[in-house]
């Protein structure tokens, strides 16, 4: 056996205070390598959804386009309105506009109302 004289020996002044810092790290380590899994998982999961999705998305879209091209085409305008009922509205407003006796009594009724509580 051959012995150098260069060769150093280190003590350690506190090995299970050590011991259990690489112990702990260890666990940490494994840790993070479990949660790294599940990420993994979740991904793969979010993967598979996001393609179920897209293919849901593609056959609502040509079902819509079939129920479309099924729809009558209307053409777009403005309803026509009747002058029956064009006639109808204006004599409506007319009335409406123009005040009946009774409503000119309660207005006579209601000034003198104010005019006995002025007094």
């Amino acid at each position: 056996m051959i012995v150098d004289d260069n060769l150093m020996y280190k003590t350690i002044k506190s090995p299970n205070y050590i011991r259990r810092n690489i112990i702990g790290m260890g666990i940490d380590l494994i840790g993070l390598m479990q949660q790294q899994d599940k990420i993994k998982k979740i991904r793969q999961q979010k993967n598979k959804i996001m393609g179920v999705l897209v293919d849901e998305v593609k056959t609502t879209e040509n079902l819509l386009e079939e129920f479309y091209n099924l729809i009558p085409k209307v053409k777009k305008g403005t309803p026509k309105v009747s002058p029956v009922v064009k006639s109808i509205e204006k004599k409506r407003v007319k009335q409406e506009q123009q005040p009946t006796k009774i409503d000119s009594l309660h207005q006579e009724l209601f000034d003198l109302k104010a005019k006995l509580d002025s007094l």
